[in-house]
């Protein structure tokens, strides 16, 4: 395991702090999820202040794996706070362990390939003996390459490129003509699935009409619910529905994407032509 005595506890912990930091901010990234800073914070803690097992003699790797569960699972529920999602919840609870695991074999491979000096591992967890300042740098250089990616991604995306969206609903299948718009935020809060928002003319004759005018119907209708919305200088209630199927096609994407989302009912746009907006980090 190394020389476990030149372990700085300070070190060991900010180290693991931004680890867990870096994997809980690459989850929300893949899973589209929105977290507070102050959340990411209290996940990071846990995270650093469990980076202390690697001071504990060798676990058996059942017990390590379990611990390392228990761990994320601690994790995932204070930074993220998926109470009412059970399938949200375990879906970003299995994205992080992946991510850690990931990140632990690549860490147990260097110790056992390269044995950097000042670098011990153990438990899952990995030391190196840097200077704060080394840690600064590295950190800021990490966080630097992926803003530069998040930027470079959301890039090829342009709101001036038209995109075809076919939606499958109950038999029926809608085209719609939609751009792609980052200031559409609106999540439905019991999937955490983003919706695509789309004109309430293309589905006349497919949901009852009563649906159709959004914010004024009092009848329950099987698998469409209402979301409260808040949008710049308006805000409503808009009926939601998951669809059968949902591909779009056009700028950046080849051959068709296949995602998952909700769709919400909206008035027309002011824009001519445009029957849908999503926002375009469903495409990534």
């Amino acid at each position: 395991m190394g020389n476990i005595n030149m372990i700085y506890i300070d070190v060991l912990v900010i180290i693991n702090l931004y680890v867990t930091w870096f994997l809980l901010k690459g989850t929300a990234f893949f899973l589209r999820l929105k977290v507070k800073g102050g959340r990411v914070a209290l996940g990071s803690f846990i995270g650093g202040m469990s980076s202390l097992l690697i001071l504990m003699p060798p676990l058996h790797f059942t017990i390590n794996v379990a611990i390392k569960i228990a761990l994320g699972f601690l994790i995932v529920a204070a930074t993220f706070l998926l109470k009412k999602q059970v399938f949200t919840f375990l879906k970003t609870l299995l994205t992080f362990l992946i991510m850690n695991f990931i990140y632990a074999g690549l860490m147990l491979a260097l110790w056992l390939f390269s044995s950097p000096l000042g670098m011990n591992y153990n438990n899952g967890y990995a030391y190196f003996n840097i200077s704060f300042l080394a840690i600064l740098i590295f950190t800021a250089i990490a966080y630097g390459v992926v803003r530069l990616i998040r930027y470079r991604m959301d890039s090829n995306f342009s709101s001036d490129e038209r995109y075809e969206i076919k939606i499958k609903y109950r038999g029926a299948e809608i085209s719609l003509c939609g751009f792609a718009d980052s200031g559409n935020t609106v999540v439905d809060y019991f999937s955490g699935l983003p919706v695509i928002v789309c004109s309430k003319e293309k589905f006349s004759g497919i949901l009852p009409g009563e649906i159709l005018e959004c914010d004024t119907y009092t009848t329950q209708y099987d698998g469409i619910r209402l979301l409260p919305f808040n949008t710049v200088g308006h805000s409503g209630i808009m009926p939601v529905f998951k669809p059968d199927e949902i591909t779009i096609t056009g700028h950046g994407v080849k051959e068709g994407k296949d995602i998952t989302t909700m769709v919400g009912i909206a008035n027309s746009f002011a824009q001519p032509g445009i029957e849908a907006v999503f926002n375009p980090k469903i495409l990534l």
